[in-house]
C-alpha cells in the first residue's frame, strides 16, 4: 500500500510539470489529504486489532484524535498555501516574453517613460543625423497587484482559521481537562467520606461488642 502511494505521488508529480503552479498545488493538497486518510484507516485497523479501539470516538481513536488531525492539516495548509503565494507573488528577474522593446525612439518619446521601467537604453544614430534610442522595458508592476491582494487576503483568512481552530483545540481540551480533574477530585472526596463513615461503622461495632463505659465514649 505504501509503495503504491509513493508511486502515484511521483506520478502525479511527473504530471505536473507540464502544467502551472497552482494545477501542481491542488493536486499536492488532494494527495496529502488522501495519504492522511489512508493513514488514519490504517492506524484504526491496528487499533482494532489490538483491541484498543474506544467505541465512543469517531473511527474508534482516542479521544481528542480527530481534532488533533484536522488541526495539524489545517496548519500544514497555511504554511504551504503561504510558501506558495509568497513564491508566486515575489518580485523575480522577467523573462524575455515579459520584456518589451522600442526601436528608434527620439528624445522627448524617451523623456516620457517613467525611469523604473527602463531596463535598457541604447542611443542609436539615425539616417539623418539625430539621436535615436532603443528602449527595453521592463513588465507593468500593477499587472500583479490584483493577484497580490488576492494573495495577502488568502493568507490573512487561513491565518484566522488556523488560529480558531487551534484555540478550539486547546481550549476545549483545557476544559476537559479542568472537568476531569473535578470528577476526580469529587470521586476522591466521596471515597474520602465513604471511608470515614465506614470507619465510624466499625467503631461503633467495636463498642458495642466491649458494652458498657466504652459504648457510652463519644467518637471522634
Amino acid at each position: 500500500m505504501l509503495a503504491l502511494i509513493v508511486w502515484l505521488l511521483l506520478r502525479l508529480f511527473a504530471g505536473t510539470q507540464r502544467h502551472g503552479p497552482e494545477i501542481t498545488l491542488s493536486l499536492v493538497f488532494v494527495a496529502a489529504a488522501v495519504v492522511l486518510i489512508m493513514v488514519v484507516a490504517t492506524l484504526t485497523i491496528v487499533l482494532k486489532r489490538l483491541g484498543l479501539v474506544n467505541e465512543d470516538e469517531a473511527m474508534g481513536l482516542p479521544r481528542g484524535s480527530i481534532r488533533a488531525v484536522i488541526a495539524l492539516m489545517l496548519i500544514l495548509l497555511f504554511f504551504i498555501a503561504a510558501v506558495f503565494l509568497f513564491n508566486t507573488t515575489r518580485r523575480v528577474p522577467p523573462t524575455v516574453d515579459e520584456l518589451r522593446t522600442l526601436e528608434r525612439i527620439d528624445a522627448a518619446r524617451l523623456a516620457t517613460i517613467p525611469t523604473e521601467r527602463i531596463q535598457r537604453s541604447v542611443a542609436v544614430t539615425g539616417a539623418d543625423g539625430t539621436t535615436l534610442y532603443d528602449v527595453t522595458l521592463l513588465p507593468d508592476p500593477l499587472e500583479n497587484q490584483a493577484a497580490d491582494d488576492l494573495a495577502k487576503q488568502l493568507v490573512t483568512v487561513l491565518g484566522t482559521l488556523v488560529t480558531a481552530v487551534a484555540a478550539f483545540y486547546f481550549g476545549a481540551n483545557s476544559v476537559s481537562g479542568a472537568l476531569k480533574s473535578q470528577a476526580e477530585l469529587r470521586q476522591q472526596e466521596k471515597k474520602s467520606d465513604k471511608e470515614h463513615e465506614l470507619k465510624k461503622e466499625h467503631e461503633l461495632k467495636a463498642r458495642s461488642v466491649l458494652g458498657g463505659d466504652a459504648a457510652k465514649q463519644p467518637l471522634p
